[in-house]
């Protein structure tokens, strides 16, 4: 029953992201839109298991993030940049879920200087602490991975460990991927 109530809410959230964003989207492209604030937090007011979620853009070799919602700070995260090698290299093939203990290894794991100083900002503003999972959704073209969209949560670690979260993630993906022009 709980498999079903979850599929049933997926395709509540997928009309809805059609209804209100479609129109927009095939005219302007996803990342050129003007409503990606109001998509984030379209899907993090729908989906319990998140608490905040991030889109980015992939621009030249790093990853901008365009919108962000349910951060401390979602201005301060829109100015982060990410380069491909701070990226954890599955990401970039398929929807996965990134776990704690992955996500502390990302962001603490062989740290420069440099690289210390973005991960004590994301502690300050963008609840790097209270991470404990993530829901990694790479947006492609051309099977080139030109963005993500990442689900967070801050409750559970298994808040998307579930065949239901990955196949939504999938399709979530395609429709996204669909949009970039």
């Amino acid at each position: 029953m709980l498999k079903n109530n979850l599929k049933a809410k997926f395709f509540e959230l997928i009309e809805l992201i059609y209804t209100k964003f479609y129109e927009e989207w095939e005219r302007e492209g996803l990342f050129s839109s003007n409503s990606l604030d109001n998509f984030l937090e379209i899907i993090v007011k729908n989906l319990a298991e998140v608490d905040a979620a991030l889109l980015s853009k992939k621009i030249n070799n790093y990853f901008k993030i365009k919108s962000s919602y349910g951060f401390d700070n979602d201005e301060f995260m829109k100015k982060l940049l990410f380069f491909e090698d701070e990226i954890y290299t599955e990401r970039f093939k398929k929807p996965m879920v990134v776990k704690l203990d992955e996500i502390l290894d990302e962001y603490y794991l062989e740290v420069d200087n440099k690289r210390m100083e973005k991960v004590n900002e994301l502690v300050k503003h963008g609840n790097l602490l209270r991470l404990t999972s993530s829901l990694s959704i790479p947006i492609f073209k051309d099977k080139e991975c030109v963005g993500f969209l990442s689900l967070y949560s801050f409750e559970s670690e298994i808040a998307f460990e579930n065949n239901e979260y990955i196949s939504f993630a999938n399709v979530l993906s395609k429709i996204l991927s669909s949009f970039v022009k």
